[in-house]
C-alpha cells in the first residue's frame, strides 16, 4: 500500500492539527497569501519534511483534487514519538522492550529484524528519523 495523498489546504491542516504522521508536504513554488505560513508552520513544528516543488507536479501527484498548492504524503500507518511510545508503556504500567529502527535500507532485513523482535515479544517499535520512510509501507504489507 502506498502512502495517502491529501489534497489541499483544508485536508492538510486537519492532518497537521489532528497529529497524522505526513512523510512529506509538497508546496508549490512561490505560493503565497491566505494560510500558506500557518501551514507550513505546523509542518515545521510537527518535523514535516517539505519540498518545495512546480504546480505541475501537485497537479500530477493530487491526480484530479484540488491541490491549492499542498499536497500531503501521509503515512498509511501511524508512527509514535518515542515520548508517546514511552508514556504509552506507563500508562499500562509495563517496562518498554523497544526495537529502534535508524537509517534501514534493505526490506529483508528489517522483516528479519522485526519478526526475531516479534519472536521476544517486544512492545514497540520505533522510526527515528525521515530517511526510512519507506519503511512505512514494509510494515504495513508485514502487519497485514
Amino acid at each position: 500500500m502506498s502512502e495517502e495523498i491529501l489534497a489541499g489546504r483544508n485536508s492538510v491542516t486537519e492532518a497537521l492539527r489532528s497529529g497524522r504522521s505526513i512523510n512529506k508536504l509538497l508546496v508549490q513554488d512561490g505560493i503565497k497569501g491566505g494560510s500558506v505560513s500557518e501551514i507550513i508552520g505546523l509542518a515545521k513544528t510537527a518535523g514535516v519534511v517539505l519540498e518545495f516543488c512546480k504546480a505541475e507536479r501537485l497537479d500530477k501527484l493530487a491526480d484530479g483534487l484540488r491541490h491549492q498548492g499542498f499536497v500531503a504524503l501521509a503515512a498509511p500507518i501511524r508512527f509514535h514519538s518515542l515520548e508517546e511510545v514511552l508514556a504509552l508503556a506507563k500508562e499500562k504500567d509495563e517496562t518498554p522492550f523497544l526495537l529502534l529502527l535508524d537509517e534501514l535500507q534493505d526490506a529483508q532485513n528489517v522483516g528479519a529484524l522485526i519478526r526475531t523482535a516479534d519472536a521476544t515479544s517486544y512492545s514497540y517499535q520505533y522510526r527515528l528519523n525521515e530517511k526510512t520512510e519507506w519503511l512505512d509501507n514494509v510494515l504495513l504489507n508485514m502487519s497485514q
